[in-house]
């Protein structure tokens, strides 16, 4: 999105700013500049035949957690998103966490602190009455196997930690605890019936040949419950 100076700080500020961790020492703070030129993006959208355009809330950009108040700037910018969207005939498909956590719930633990799937509810619903009475389509998080293995278990993500198994698997519970509570909180007070789901990702393994020994290997490495691609040498 970029528009940095407009929203609180989030995990991949502090992340980018840290020596040797992104290349070239890029960072998101301007990127495609879409807070900026959301209009034109629409435009070419339009122009391409899309119908649907996913896009993600940013946690840090609604919500002023020192304060708790709402921050006018972001909420602005993602009604004028949907409201430009919806004038050119593209339904918004909103995904509400897209890795970027509030700097300060990433200081008091992040996904390690039980107490953010109940934190994340409360920002789902304030999403949710921002924005429902036109938009229905819900995503809840996206790619929960890369923002909590790749950031937790091998550190190559925000917040770039390196944590034990245990604690990782933990991550992963309260990630789905707080998958759960959005889709309750979803149900509960959005104004246009619902359709709501979650983006997954994972690997997908291909037989080498057609061998029945390579068909077995490569079931095995399909249902693996953690695959080395994505734990690393946090394992």
């Amino acid at each position: 999105e970029g528009g940095a100076d407009k929203r609180g700080e989030c995990n991949w500020d502090l992340f980018c700013r840290t020596p040797n961790k992104v290349a070239f020492g890029h960072d998101g703070l301007t990127a495609c500049d879409h807070y900026n030129r959301f209009r034109e993006d629409v435009a070419i959208m339009k122009k391409l035949g899309l119908k649907v355009y996913r896009f993600s809330l940013s946690w840090a950009r609604i919500v002023d957690l020192e304060t708790g108040k709402l921050r006018d700037d972001g909420v602005r910018f993602y009604n004028e998103l949907i409201d430009c969207l919806l004038e050119n005939g593209i339904e918004p498909y909103i995904t509400i966490y897209h890795w970027d956590l509030p700097i300060e719930l990433q200081r008091a633990g992040g996904w390690l602190s039980p107490e953010l799937p109940k934190k994340f509810a409360d920002y789902t619903k304030t999403g949710v009455k921002l924005f429902s009475d036109r938009v229905s389509h819900w995503f809840t998080l996206n790619e929960e196997l890369c923002f909590i293995p790749v950031s937790y278990a091998n550190g190559e993500h925000a917040p770039g930690y390196k944590l034990s198994e245990e604690e990782v698997m933990l991550c992963g519970h309260h990630a789905h605890l707080a998958h759960g509570l959005a889709v309750q909180t979803i149900r509960q007070y959005a104004k246009k019936k619902p359709e709501i789901g979650i983006a997954v990702v994972g690997d997908i393994k291909i037989p080498a040949t057609k061998s029945p020994i390579d068909i077995m290997i490569a079931r095995k490495a399909m249902f693996a419950p953690c695959s080395p691609n994505y734990w690393g040498n946090a394992m």
